[in-house]
């Protein structure tokens, strides 16, 4: 073969290598009531991980991966592919170039049309209770940035996408990790994890039943009881709890209600000023 011939294959193989790696559809997303996170792809701003706010149907430019897999999470960046304990929705595009789409994983998180070129999320009604607690709450789905504040108070029902897995958190860090001699050591996170299922019930992880307890579509917080002590955790100075919402300080030992088995904290200043933090876990 000459050597014009060769470059002329070469160029031909980029060329749809190209094509394959820039597949671009439009596909019409039915949000089915859903009011919440969605990240396209692990789409990052300054590195990141971005989410719009998906309230109303909208056409997606899907641009799959090589092996036309194109995935949409909704905010808890949990699990993966093929992993029961997923917040990601998975598109499978067919190898043809046509758009037309294969399979969905989670099955039960979406049906799809081909000739309208649609996904309709599946979605159920889902009743958040906190039941006592009375802090701010947030999924991990996030909140209608329409909405005035960033968080929820008291119970809510709230849209999910069926056969994924969210959290629920409150305002401590997520996770306090230690180093160990083998590794990273997780000493408490303040959210924990449910799941609704393709019937639209709640499900609970086995280690999260600390946290909660899933009655059909209702998920209600266990909450407990204890004491603050300023005295004991800051020689008698001031402690706060963490959040949007400016609570009171802490100055002499209060009985606080906390979500049972997360982590918490309470803090205060001394008196140069320096920050310090107190953390526990209610059990």
């Amino acid at each position: 073969m000459s050597l014009s011939k060769k470059l002329t294959v070469l160029f031909l193989f980029f060329c749809s290598l190209s094509v394959a790696q820039t597949a671009n559809y439009k596909v019409l997303i039915h949000n089915n009531g859903y009011v919440g996170k969605i990240n396209i792809s692990g789409t990052k701003l300054n590195s990141v991980l971005y989410f719009f706010y998906l309230n109303h149907d909208t056409v997606l430019n899907i641009i799959p991966d090589n092996n036309g897999k194109y995935r949409l999470n909704t905010g808890a960046t949990i699990g993966g592919e093929n992993n029961p304990e997923t917040s990601d929705i998975y598109i499978y595009f067919n190898p043809s170039g046509s758009g037309q789409i294969d399979s969905i994983y989670p099955h039960e998180s979406a049906t799809f049309d081909n000739p309208s070129k649609s996904i309709k999320l599946n979605t159920a009604s889902i009743t958040i209770n906190p039941g006592l607690y009375n802090r701010e709450w947030i999924p991990s789905i996030g909140k209608d940035p329409n909405e005035t504040y960033g968080y929820y108070l008291g119970s809510k029902n709230l849209i999910f996408v069926r056969g994924l897995t969210y959290t629920i958190d409150h305002f401590a860090p997520s996770c306090l990790v230690g180093s160990g001699p083998t590794g990273n050591i997780y000493y408490g996170c303040s959210n924990f994890y449910f799941n609704v299922d393709e019937n639209g019930k709640v499900k609970l992880l086995d280690y999260n039943k600390v946290n909660a307890e899933a009655i059909g579509n209702t998920l209600k917080f266990k909450t407990v009881l204890r004491t603050i002590s300023p005295n004991e955790i800051s020689n008698g100075l001031p402690l706060s709890i963490p959040g949007n919402i400016k609570y009171k300080p802490i100055t002499q030992d209060t009985q606080v209600l906390f979500i049972k088995g997360t982590l918490n904290l309470v803090y205060w200043f001394d008196a140069q000023n320096i920050e310090h933090y107190y953390y526990f876990i209610p059990l």
